[in-house]
């Protein structure tokens, strides 16, 4: 029993569109795809569990129940769920993680939009949701802090979990901070992947302050909208460099 272990459900089609059920398929694929990929976690997929219920429906008198299956066989840490349904020319996706015995919601992303002729659109934004909760949400403690390898707090700034692609340009800026060209150019990009990504903005106003361009810092703090969807702490950060430039 490993406890990273991730059970991908194939997504329930709502649509009653037998053409449209191929997009079940498609999106817990490429979620398992993503997930192997970057080697978050191992993956039980949709075949292996279909499998599982098939062979334990042919035994006599046996009952087949994937709830049960999941949490008796293979004992996952989470499990990822979904559905999608159509809305005029729109496709709509949706999807949750839960805990390994299915009780309890870890988290429900917000519902993701396409058109419904280009539905890995909505797929791959889905994953790298998925993959950006899957990255960070685990390190975080119950006050909202990271842990880090040496037992140090580390602030964490989001109240959603970033786009993984953001995510990763977000650690190769942390990771080449002694290198002004790359750290800006790789914040730059994580910004440009998630514009909702709220830790790269405040070190790029961290940047600039650290550099004595007060200018920059004053117009970097004022692109962010205070009355958007920010949390108290991540209100705080910019309180706080306001006043400082005061």
């Amino acid at each position: 029993i490993d406890d990273d272990k991730i059970a991908v459900l194939k997504f329930e089609d709502y649509t009653g569109d037998k053409e449209l059920e191929v997009i079940g398929d498609m999106a817990s694929s490429w979620i398992v795809h993503g997930i192997t990929e970057n080697t978050v976690a191992q993956v039980i997929s949709p075949k292996v569990v279909n499998d599982y219920t098939s062979i334990i429906k042919s035994q006599a008198g046996a009952v087949a129940d994937v709830k049960n299956l999941i949490k008796t066989y293979f004992k996952p840490e989470k499990v990822i769920t979904g559905g999608f349904y159509k809305e005029n020319n729109k496709l709509l996706l949706q999807s949750s993680i839960t805990d390994g015995l299915m009780d309890k919601t870890l988290i429900s992303f917000e519902t993701i939009e396409c058109d419904s002729d280009s539905p890995l659109n909505c797929i791959e934004e889905l994953k790298q949701k998925i993959l950006g909760y899957l990255a960070i949400e685990e390190k975080k403690d119950n006050l909202g802090y990271l842990n880090k390898e040496d037992n140090q707090k580390g602030a964490y700034f989001e109240e959603t979990p970033p786009k993984f692609e953001a995510y990763q340009y977000n650690l190769s800026a942390l990771n080449h901070i002694d290198n002004d060209s790359l750290h800006l150019d790789f914040l730059n990009k994580a910004i440009k992947a998630d514009p909702n990504y709220f830790e790269p903005k405040i070190l790029l106003i961290t940047y600039y302050f650290n550099i004595s361009d007060y200018r920059t810092t004053d117009s970097l703090i004022k692109k962010i909208d205070m009355n958007s969807k920010l949390s108290s702490r991540q209100k705080n950060y910019l309180f706080e460099y306001e006043s400082l430039i005061k």
